[in-house]
């Protein structure tokens, strides 16, 4: 093989590749020696296995690929692959190439025209027979075969169709492929059970089992409250008898798609055209107002129409990509198939869809199925038709089983159950569970399409798709390929080139001409290539159908700005890279299960690619350290303080999840929230808590600190005439940004980042250290993160070095030192990095005491990624047999020491300024939710004491800051369950509560605003003891003291303005707002994140007495 043609690196032999001379020559003799004895005992004749098709993308250039769509005929067989071979160079093109268009539309000639087909197309019905949802089926070409001539179906199927035993998917294709491939047949067509002649959905991509087909159909979907939304977790779709649960769990999926699309909407709002539906009142009988049922339809039409945009990108994206034989992990295919025709209501080169018979054939999944889809649809089978045998089951005990299903079935969508699945008192149903239905189909390996590769207990289905197919007169299967505009295939050996195969199928047909559609699209050859490896002619049969329905749409021209508002457009039409390599349906996961699906993890970005560890997908080698590949870990909510209590104070069961990030940006080291080891977290907390609290009189000038750099701010802007200020980034955050950078960090140089700058960046490796960031964002979130914590660690050795080489400590002055602090008078100095980095610097010598040596130090779990630790020379230093090599141990020990010092500080003074972000994040939302009118008696008190400014109202002003935080904007925590063995561990709840079973693995969310937000307490009350609120157990609030003296004081700098009030325009917190949340019972992380900017309008300010 050239080293072109393997996606794999020098070295590493593909699971596809082919093999070698030797391996291919010992199987020969192998063969050789047992075939006699196979025919011996009546076995039939044993094939080779086919070597997989590789595609070369040598062959693809764009002069061959342009060629292919200036002759009359495709050779979609040519030894080139030309046609796959030009996907393949398509897809390794930059975004910005000019060669990229070029490809695309010679594609899109390729399947996109309808100028080849032979003949008028025919309606099946003769009355012509089209209702609003409904409209005849047309035959595409018309048959010339004779139907009574065709040979058993039953024959068919054992000789063609029937897999002996199921066969894994070589490359690695998923289950979730057939639940998605299922879904979209779902969406385009929809036999009439009565004569079979219509198709009662439309032709496109429009999740019709979604919404239903009609507005009739939509009431049985919607919530109609003014919002636009779906009612929570439920599906139009009614063919649920055969339905896999990974069907139905993608459906929920969407449900819930549309219903955060729909709650954006609202709350952005654009143009102020709708209201909040609860500030509307009801009429007189209690039903909507007509302005709400009005909005509700605009909303909803909205929503509905960027949530099938989005879909039909999955499709194009995501499905189309592994059917032209692309693999799901590698470059992106890009084909971006609507942006062109978007909002256009002329279109070129565009035709109308119809429901042609012969593309209904194509969407028939039964040789995909993983081996979980084959188990579930036995066990089905066996429940639904008793002890009858399989084999023996007819059309007519189907039809008769459909009708029993359809009387006993509950129609009600919004109560019906889903496999696998209950319902909350919500609606609802849980995400952990809907997760698992979904990440198992991810787990499994698809089945291999092929000749014989239909599992047993589907040839019901199989041969009731063969005699639909004969009673619709379908054409032949070459002439279907005519109609394509692909060469006609000469023999059955050419069809399929497994010469048992080819045998059978001439003793069935004779003649190739003689070749039924349906059995030729499911018994052909693979394609080839990495993707699908469906048939040659299904491959482009589907192309043809999914292209057309995608461009020939009529809702083409409400893809506008105007139309989809910039939010929703940005949506559709602009591409973010989440590190999918162009995948949409992992952002659909992101967005809608946020906690089970986390945003690096293999499982999350690549749900057409098979978990299991036996598979071997293509391009594995792509995926980086910053891919994870465990399966998410199952999320359980802790909803009492006693149960939050019990986990967060035993570091030894449920362990942080935040060490992975800290130690990400922390040069492998981390910092105290990722620190489960009792002796490493306690050493660093007495080194941080030294340096920056070595005693009151240090906390009482950094309250003073922020006292004055707050007034002065706010001074300098009402001074200047201006009456409207940002509180938030020009007050709260520049306050911080300075004491951050006088403080621990050191002020940049003039050619570096500002204050200002500096705490952007802080900010943005805060919210990446929590997961803050948007799903969506998530991935280039932490690259930036990445980048920045490199600039910022950068400057800070640059601090100690400085401050290293002139505080070198004498033995004497550190006995001087000691003494001094003992009695209090250690001498701080000005403010400024210098007193803080010399603390730090001399208290991490004295915490290393704390270990016998370098060997405990390096055997601390929780240091285990430190990079220093991993230097290559450290090896070396153990054992020393002569003086020369003790000498090198020495000075290698040395340089250790040094590096290690170097690496522990600066991850703990970037540690400490990351976490004073949430200074900003505290104070900020307390501003915004006090500003709100529904708390204008609480405003107006914290305004008074603000003006009097006694620092004895400080704990009081401080208990209004608590309860915002209990109120608005509870935050959560957590924790990954360690070491409780196989049988599980319980957490007692308590307060009504059932107690929590959890196991090894299990994700854990204290849930503050279910432990602190009682329904008896929903009143502000400053006296309220909820000190747990700032953190319990092994890692409360370190900083905890300065976070009692300083917030306070910034809250009381801004109170004190005068007639202080919100600008028009922006929402507060704790007033009525739109439902963000689509159905997860955790609270969005994001939902609760504090404003980085809010401006407000003051008269003037008030200049308090300094006390």
């Amino acid at each position: 093989m050239d080293s072109e043609e393997s996606d794999s690196p020098v070295g590493e032999v593909p699971p596809n590749a082919a093999r070698p001379a030797s391996q291919s020559r010992l199987q020969s003799v192998i063969t050789s020696a047992i075939r006699p004895i196979r025919n011996a005992l009546g076995y039939p004749e044993m094939e080779a296995p086919a070597e997989p098709k590789k595609i070369d993308p040598a062959k693809g250039t764009f002069r061959a690929f342009r060629k292919l769509a200036q002759g009359q005929e495709l050779d979609d067989r040519d030894p080139n692959h030309v046609f796959f071979a030009g996907m393949k160079t398509m897809s390794t093109l930059p975004d910005n190439s000019s060669m990229r268009p070029k490809f695309k539309d010679i594609f899109i000639k390729l399947v996109n025209n309808n100028q080849r087909l032979s003949g008028t197309p025919r309606s099946l019905d003769s009355n012509e027979r089209q209702l609003s949802h409904s409209c005849p089926y047309v035959q595409r070409v018309a048959n010339h075969s004779n139907a009574s001539q065709l040979p058993d179906t039953s024959q068919v199927f054992d000789r063609l169709l029937s897999a002996p035993e199921p066969t894994a998917h070589i490359n690695a294709v998923s289950g979730m492929v057939v639940a998605f491939a299922t879904l979209v047949s779902l969406c385009l067509y929809r036999t009439d059970p009565e004569g079979g002649q219509c198709n009662e959905t439309s032709p496109y991509l429009d999740l019709s089992p979604l919404y239903g087909n009609s507005r009739e159909d939509q009431s049985y979907v919607r919530s109609m409250d003014g919002r636009g939304m779906l009612s929570p977790d439920c599906f139009f779709e009614d063919r649920l008898l055969f339905l896999t649960p990974a069907v139905q769990a993608l459906l929920i999926l969407w449900n819930r798609n549309h219903n955060y699309i729909a709650s954006r909407l609202l709350s952005n709002n654009q143009g102020k055209r709708w209201e909040e539906p609860s500030s509307v009142a009801p009429l007189e009988d209690g039903s909507l107002s007509q302005q709400l049922v009005d909005q509700d339809d605009q909303i909803f039409d909205k929503a509905r129409t960027i949530n099938c945009v989005i879909f039909k990108n999955v499709v194009i994206e995501d499905f189309i990509k592994g059917i032209v034989g692309l693999p799901n992990i590698g470059n992106k295919l890009n084909l971006d198939l609507l942006a062109d025709i978007a909002g256009k209501t002329s279109k070129e080169n565009v035709s109308e869809h119809k429901s042609y018979v012969e593309f209904s054939l194509l969407h028939h999944w039964s040789s995909l199925a993983s081996q979980d889809n084959i188990s579930w649809m036995q066990n089905v089978l066996e429940r639904t038709f008793g002890t009858k045998n399989l084999d023996e089951i007819t059309p007519d005990d189907y039809k008769t089983v459909l009708d029993n299903y359809k009387h006993e079935t509950d129609t009600n969508r919004r109560r019906r159950e889903v496999p696998g699945l209950r319902r909350g008192h919500d609606g609802l149903f849980d995400d952990g569970d809907l997760a698992k239905i979904l990440q198992d189909a991810t787990y499994k390996v698809a089945g291999a399409p092929r000749a014989r590769g239909v599992p047993r207990c589907m040839q019901i289905f199989e041969l009731m798709a063969m005699q639909q197919a004969r009673d619709w007169k379908v054409c032949s299967f070459n002439q279907f390929r005519k109609s394509l505009g692909l060469k006609a295939l000469n023999s059955f050996n050419e069809w399929n080139q497994a010469h048992e195969v080819a045998v059978a199928a001439q003793s069935l047909y004779r003649n190739i001409e003689n070749l039924e559609l349906y059995v030729g699209l499911q018994a052909e050859d693979s394609s080839p290539g990495d993707g699908f490896g469906l048939g040659y002619t299904m491959t482009f049969g589907l192309l043809v159908d999914l292209v057309g329905s995608l461009r020939g749409d009529p809702s083409l021209s409400q893809y506008t700005r105007d139309y989809m508002t910039d939010w929703g457009y940005d949506q559709c039409f602009v591409n973010s890279d989440i590190g999918a390599f162009g995948a949409v349906l992992p952002k659909v996961l992101l967005r809608n299960l946020p906690y089970d699906y986390p945003y690096d993890n293999t499982y999350t970005l690549f749900p057409f690619t098979a978990q299991d560890p036996q598979c071997h997908p293509p391009n594995a080698s792509h995926l980086t350290d910053l891919y994870h590949a465990r399966r998410p870990s199952y999320t359980k909510v802790l909803q009492t303080q006693k149960a939050i209590s019990q986990v967060l104070n035993d570091p030894n069961h449920y362990v942080t999840c935040y060490s992975r990030n800290l130690q990400t940006i922390l040069g492998g080291y981390g910092f105290l929230l990722g620190f489960d080891t009792g002796k490493i977290h306690d050493a660093d907390l007495r080194m941080d808590l030294h340096a920056l609290l070595p005693d009151r009189a240090t906390l009482l000038r950094y309250v003073e600190y922020f006292s004055k750099t707050a007034d002065k701010l706010i001074h300098k802007s009402c001074d200047s005439g201006n009456r409207s200020i940002d509180v938030v980034e020009d007050v709260i955050a520049a306050t911080c940004a300075q004491w951050i950078c006088d403080t621990m960090y050191g002020n940049p140089a003039p050619n570096e980042e500002n204050p200002h700058q500096v705490f952007k960046m802080l900010h943005g490796l805060y919210t990446f250290v929590f997961d803050l960031n948007d799903p969506d964002q998530a991935w280039d979130a932490r690259l930036r993160a990445i980048n920045d914590s490199k600039k910022l660690i950068q400057h800070i050795e640059k601090e100690l070095k400085e401050t290293l080489s002139r505080s070198e400590e004498s033995t004497k002055e550190r006995i001087s030192r000691v003494l001094a602090e003992a009695r209090g008078q250690f001498e701080v100095g000005q403010l400024s990095p210098f007193p803080f980095l010399t603390r730090l610097a001399m208290k991490h010598i004295d915490t290393l005491r704390k270990f016998a040596d370098w060997d405990e130090i390096r055997s601390v779990s929780d240091l285990r990624h430190v990079e220093v630790f991993r230097d290559r020379f450290w090896s070396e230093t153990q054992r020393p047999r002569h003086v020369a090599e003790q000498i090198m141990r020495a000075h290698k020990l040395k340089k250790l020491e040094k590096d290690f010092e170097r690496t522990r500080i600066t991850a703990n003074v970037l540690g400490l300024c990351i976490m004073s972000v949430q200074l900003v994040q505290v104070c900020a939302h307390a501003i915004e939710f006090y500003l709100n009118d529904a708390r204008s008696k609480a405003r107006e008190e914290i305004a008074e004491l603000s003006r009097k400014n006694n620092a004895t109202d400080n704990p009081k002003i401080m208990g209004y800051i608590r309860e915002s935080q209990r109120l608005g904007q509870p935050p959560g925590l957590f924790r990954i369950v360690r070491g409780v063995g196989s049988d599980g561990r319980p957490i007692t709840q308590g307060a009504g509560q059932p107690d929590l079973m959890v196991y090894d693995g299990d994700l854990l969310f204290a849930n503050f605003a279910m432990a602190f937000m009682r329904p008896d307490e929903p009143n502000v009350e400053p006296s309220r003891q909820t000190l747990a609120i700032q953190g319990l157990g092994f890692h409360v609030c370190p900083g905890i003291k300065l976070v009692e003296e300083v917030l306070p004081e910034l809250l009381k700098s801004v109170f004190r303005m005068e007639n202080l009030r919100i600008s028009d325009g922006q929402l507060t917190a704790g007033g009525s707002t739109s439902r963000s949340d689509t159905g997860s019972r955790i609270q969005r992380r994001r939902a609760a994140h504090a404003p980085l900017s809010l401006r407000v309008n003051v008269s003037t300010y008030f200049d308090p007495p300094r006390l």
